[in-house]
């Protein structure tokens, strides 16, 4: 029996359907990651926290963020005022620092702006933003890429914990934009007559960038 193979196009189209799924998963753990229930008395925040035991920018393991918290210490005497003491807890784990670093939110915004730009070329319409999607498609789309690349760091800034350093957060997460931009083919990259993307280098880059990234813990 001769099995037929698939064309590239429809396994570029089943590649780019398994990364959206992932985008909702991630979507979805970061949504559960923040409720009352894993919180286990210490504030959620959007940036993996950096590890107070690690002096140096970032170190490479697998488990867990150790922070400091501070929680009421019960007073032996009854009606007097409850001291904090500091505890340490085990937060961001390996899974919980792969969805962190994916700005789900900022990579969901670029595709759908990047898609409603491809529908507006088969539009029929003569407004302003059909005649710019049908004369400069990739200007329009690269406009968007910019924005939501540059506008990272302000986001991640304004999401940040007081005092939280995020650097390294904001490091792995613009590279993580830029490599999903890529992965769901947005046609940014076929532009100007570039045909960069390729579905085989977009989905092993995906797999190896985050598979490493979960290693990465910050540092204080």
């Amino acid at each position: 029996m001769k099995l037929r193979r698939s064309s590239p196009r429809h396994w570029h189209d089943d590649a780019t359907r398994t990364l959206r799924c992932l985008l909702h998963f991630c979507a979805y753990i970061d949504y559960k990651t923040r409720s009352p229930q894993f919180r286990k008395g210490t504030s959620m925040s959007r940036l993996v926290r950096p590890d107070f035991n690690t002096s140096s920018l970032f170190t490479l393991r697998p488990g867990p963020v150790n922070v400091l918290t501070n929680t009421p210490a019960a007073s032996g005497t009854p009606g007097a005022p409850t001291t904090n003491q500091q505890e340490n807890v085990a937060v961001d784990n390996y899974t919980t620092r792969i969805v962190k670093y994916i700005p789900t939110e900022v990579i969901s915004f670029n595709l759908a702006a990047d898609k409603s730009v491809q529908a507006l070329q088969s539009s029929t319409g003569d407004s302003i933003f059909v005649t710019a999607s049908k004369s400069a498609p990739g200007l329009l789309t690269g406009a968007v890429f910019l924005v939501c690349l540059f506008g990272l760091p302000f986001y991640y800034k304004a999401a940040a914990d007081r005092g939280q350093p995020i650097g390294i957060n904001v490091t792995i997460s613009m590279a993580a934009f830029i490599l999903w931009s890529y992965a769901t083919d947005g046609s940014m990259w076929n532009s100007f007559g570039l045909k960069l993307f390729d579905p085989s280098i977009a989905s092993l880059s995906i797999l190896i960038f985050t598979f490493i990234v979960g290693f990465v813990v910050p540092g204080k």
